[in-house]
């Protein structure tokens, strides 16, 4: 979690707010939640306690301009994607901020995960992406790139398995190169 703010001291009575907002959290569906009450009673760190633990941020927009808020937010959301370039790209609003944001973050799920063994017994993971949209070939080099680090969330035969990696998308650029340099690359047009 990133947090532009520190607080000391204990997080008391709140327990029921927390456990509701964490039962919520825990129910995977998207929803929205108001968080309100008068001045002073703790909103704010109920919400910071609530991320403690969690993939998220936390930013509190202060009394400067817009484009210093969206600088301090973009810093914030380059340290949590962990990206460099992040930071330095040129942003225009917060509207395209939270565009290239989540252009950039989905989390770590993983769309495809197939088992297998060849005769040998040697153990084949294949995993996979599924991506609706035309890829360019730098996107997918990133995707598989993204593919390979999410790898070592799947705890299977750690010490003797062989991982492949893939993507379906409905274009992909330079598709046929991608297939002859050993890469799982189907577009629609493979497919249907």
């Amino acid at each position: 979690m990133i947090v532009n703010q520190q607080f000391a001291g204990r997080f008391i009575n709140r327990d029921a707010e927390l456990g509701y907002l964490n039962s919520r959290y825990e129910s995977r569906k998207p929803e929205f939640i108001i968080i309100y009450g008068r001045s002073r009673v703790g909103k704010t760190r109920l919400i910071t306690e609530f991320l403690h633990g969690k993939p998220g941020i936390y930013f509190l927009p202060v009394k400067y301009s817009e484009s210093e808020n969206i600088l301090m937010l973009q810093r914030q959301m380059g340290d949590f994607l962990g990206e460099d370039s992040f930071m330095k790209m040129r942003i225009g609003g917060f509207e395209e901020l939270f565009d290239e944001f989540f252009r950039r973050y989905r989390g770590d799920e993983i769309d495809i995960v197939a088992t297998g063994a060849d005769t040998d017994g040697a153990r084949q993971l294949f995993i996979g992406e599924v991506n609706w949209s035309n890829l360019s070939r730098h996107e997918v080099t990133r995707i598989l790139e993204d593919l390979h680090r999410k790898s070592d969330l799947i705890r299977w035969h750690n010490d003797a398995k062989h991982e492949n990696y893939g993507i379906i998308a409905k274009r992909i650029e330079d598709g046929e190169m991608l297939h002859s340099d050993g890469v799982y690359a189907f577009d629609l047009g493979d497919i249907i």
